[in-house]
């Protein structure tokens, strides 16, 4: 509460805010996004093929959420669990210890069980000696996390699975266009999961992708597709209506606005497990295809302020992540490590304070989730997951983001670093 007093009140006092992440839409995109809209300009032929050097080889699903995505593929996985001639008791998903929590709620909404496996808080990946201790008897599936556009170490990832007769399911979610070991993330395993939600690489507010390679697991996920439905269209013009007020909102001389408005609910996390399952719009893929084809000057921006933020994080006591050396990351926030709470607290505030929107991302490691602690099979505890809950903070790497912002921050930063 006292961090949204400050950014309030701040905020009004400088008229200026940088949003934690984004994708920047200009007037002439925006335009023409609409117009495709209206006129329901829509081939799916030139998606699919927009999208397939992003997501590698597979038959691509749409939905209107990632979220929504991941809940179907929970049902398919379930209906491919029973085809396999296991029970109940060998249903379990391998999820990492700290991830967003849609994926822990979407595959409980299809039915299946859950394990976590701690993570490396220096990568925020699987923690490899977690995963060499982990039970996987009972388990026939794993899931990546990819956060903030770094990619996880899915070559080892996959070749852990094979041998454990685990199918990866690559969560891209937040990192489309990132590559690791020759491939894109998200193209790892049997299914990658990628969302064109909004916070994430492009965006038409909501969307979510499933590509499936697994042939069995595409069947059967092409039956639970057919059983959705469509969107009702005053849904897609609500969607259409926000995509209009992000792209409007989005500068920094104007988001700062967003923080007056607490019904927006911006920057809080929620576990939820009821949520609308639909297909995606036709008519919102005109807003990704804009978006899609600035990807690498935004690719290209976000991996510059990426590399800004790394030279003034230098002299702080603020820690950057490591990332594989074969990976090139999407870069859709910057995330580093502080070193307790109370000071990871107080460091966001202070970049709020000169309109730098910092942000704690997920609250809990999923342990500490409460409405999940019932739900988790004998999980063991999870410190590296819980340390992140604790230490880690993002910056945003978006164009929006300038060298005077910048500026500001390594005044602030080696400030608080020698207190």
């Amino acid at each position: 509460m006292l961090l949204r007093f400050r950014l309030a009140t701040n905020s009004m006092a400088h008229n200026r805010l940088v949003a934690p992440a984004g994708t920047p839409v200009d007037p002439r995109e925006l335009l023409n996004a609409l117009r495709c809209a209206a006129l329901s300009q829509y081939n799916p032929t030139l998606l699919e093929q927009t999208m397939s050097p992003l997501v590698g080889d597979g038959r691509q699903f749409y939905f209107n959420t990632g979220r929504s995505a991941l809940a179907v593929m929970g049902r398919a996985l379930h209906r491919y669990l029973a085809q396999s001639g296991k029970n109940d008791l060998q249903s379990e998903v391998i999820l990492p210890g700290y991830t967003c929590y849609s994926v822990p709620a979407s595959l409980l909404r299809a039915g299946l069980r859950l394990r976590v496996c701690d993570v490396d808080p220096a990568t925020l990946d699987y923690c490899p000696q977690a995963l060499e201790r982990l039970d996987t008897s009972r388990a026939f599936a794993i899931v990546s996390s990819n956060l903030y556009g770094l990619p996880n170490d899915l070559p080892a990832l996959t070749a852990f699975a094979k041998e454990r007769s685990l199918l990866v399911i690559d969560d891209a979610a937040q990192s489309l266009g990132a590559r690791i070991g020759g491939g894109p993330s998200g193209s790892f395993g049997a299914a990658g999961l990628f969302s064109f939600d909004k916070g994430k690489v492009v965006t038409s507010i909501q969307g979510g992708v499933l590509v499936v390679r697994d042939p069995t697991l595409e069947k059967l996920l092409s039956e639970e597709y057919e059983k959705t439905r469509r969107p009702h269209r005053l849904q897609v013009g609500l969607d259409l209506a926000k995509f209009i007020v992000y792209a409007l909102m989005l500068p920094p001389n104007r988001y700062w606005l967003t923080q007056q408005l607490p019904f927006l609910g911006l920057g809080i996390t929620r576990y939820e497990t009821d949520f609308p399952i639909t297909r995606y719009s036709a008519r919102l893929s005109g807003l990704v295809l804009t978006l899609l084809k600035k990807l690498p000057a935004l690719q290209q921006a976000r991996c510059e302020n990426a590399r800004r933020w790394t030279l003034t994080l230098s002299d702080t006591e603020l820690t950057p992540l490591q990332t594989p050396l074969s990976a090139k990351p999407a870069w859709t926030r910057y995330p580093v490590l502080a070193k307790d709470a109370e000071r990871r607290d107080r460091i966001i505030s202070q970049l709020l304070d000169i309109g730098i929107g910092a942000s704690r991302s997920y609250p809990n490691s999923l342990v500490d989730v409460p409405e999940l602690q019932s739900a988790l099979s004998d999980s063991a505890d999870t410190p590296g997951a819980r340390e992140v809950s604790e230490r880690l903070l993002t910056l945003p790497t978006h164009p929006y983001l300038q060298c005077q912002d910048l500026d500001r921050a390594r005044e602030v930063l080696a400030w608080q670093s020698r207190r």
